[in-house]
């Protein structure tokens, strides 16, 4: 399951734009872009959504588009975040995802 803004992190990946903290390796081929894009459902921006990021963002130190991939995560999960594995490269997601009640994989 990947929220919108995850698809939106992933093409800035693939393109190369570059953060401090962006990635190196297979993410950034397009022939992995697609395989993974070919591979996943996406949650679409919702009310739902929407309103669970504005309470994720008062609870937890996330940036808006980190809030809105946490609430597309709980919204797939259908509001048991135990029962879907998380995924990301971003400490603070990590964190407010573990503390949200998913069990995270810290992608290395």
């Amino acid at each position: 399951m990947v929220g919108d803004a995850g698809r939106v992190r992933l093409g800035s990946r693939a393109t190369g734009t570059r953060r401090p903290d962006a990635v190196d390796g297979d993410v950034r081929r397009p022939s992995t872009v697609g395989r993974l894009r070919d591979a996943w459902t996406e949650i679409l921006p919702s009310e739902r959504i929407r309103s669970s990021a504005i309470r994720l963002l008062r609870t937890h130190p996330l940036r808006s588009a980190d809030a809105t991939q946490l609430a597309a995560a709980l919204a797939a999960a259908e509001d048991h975040p135990a029962t879907l594995p998380f995924v990301t490269l971003d400490a603070r997601l990590a964190e407010a995802a573990d503390r949200e009640g998913f069990p995270v994989v810290v992608a290395a």
